[in-house]
């Protein structure tokens, strides 16, 4: 076995590993999705009684219908959402909470919120402390939407968990393997043309160097001239560390 066969076994165990690793992420995320689903089910379902108690009373069979429904459209607008802009929201709106003071027997209270954890803390004056209670109301009804949505993002990224998976399944081994031993012999940057031709002539080269992309020591240099590749310190050293023993020897 030479070193170019060495890091094609080393890749094909290190994608075993990671495509083990992802499953049993891409179950616990349906897990976590089908408990928020649950719930947000049954929230969904007494704010919807709530609401039609007051207006037009509604049976048991139509609430659970109109669930079933908001639920759907909950998972389409999750689709749509762009949850890092909701999480960025949400701790400004913390952060600029207002404060609402009051004063009674001596005892000092306040209502604000804690801009770190975003939840409620305590307000000390005039010798005395009082639980905050009040929030604000934006707050809350962000908090109240991020939640809801967590069951459909979680399905949403337990299927993108998944389409790594079968991307994985199709890792070329042995085509990264044979750039991985060019570069390993080579000090500094190597043109992508160089690296290229060091791919056996079956292989598909788009698709090598995106899956080369997917591994933490390898750098590409898109702003050097010409454009190329190389592998961190780090990495290179790891590479020369699974050489064959005949290989070490000499």
């Amino acid at each position: 076995m030479d070193h170019q066969q060495a890091i094609a076994s080393w890749l094909r165990r290190r994608t075993r590993a990671t495509g083990v690793f992802r499953i049993l992420g891409v179950f616990a995320l349906l897990l976590l999705a089908l408990i928020f689903s649950f719930a947000t089910f049954w929230v969904v379902f007494g704010i919807a009684w709530f609401v039609f108690v007051w207006i037009s009373p509604l049976s048991f069979e139509v609430l659970l219908i109109v669930s079933g429904v908001a639920l759907v459209l909950l998972f389409v607008l999750s689709f749509f959402t762009d949850h890092r802009r909701l999480e960025g929201e949400m701790l400004s709106a913390s952060a600029e909470s207002p404060r609402i003071v009051f004063r009674s027997g001596g005892l000092a209270g306040g209502f604000m919120l804690n801009p770190l954890s975003g939840g409620p803390g305590m307000l000390f004056r005039g010798g005395g402390f009082a639980p905050l209670v009040l929030l604000n109301p934006v707050v809350y009804l962000k908090l109240l939407s991020y939640l809801l949505l967590s069951g459909p993002r979680f399905f949403m990224a337990a299927f993108r968990l998944m389409l790594q998976v079968i991307h994985g399944a199709g890792f070329d081994a042995e085509g990264c393997a044979a750039v991985l031993a060019h570069l390993c012999e080579t000090e500094g940057r190597t043109p992508f043309k160089e690296a290229v031709r060091a791919l056996p002539a079956d292989r598909d080269v788009p698709k090598v160097l995106e899956q080369l992309r997917t591994l933490p020591g390898v750098v590409f240099l898109m702003k050097s001239d010409p454009p190329g590749l190389t592998l961190t310190e780090e990495f290179r050293q790891d590479l020369w560390k699974i050489r064959p023993p005949d290989e070490k020897a000499d």
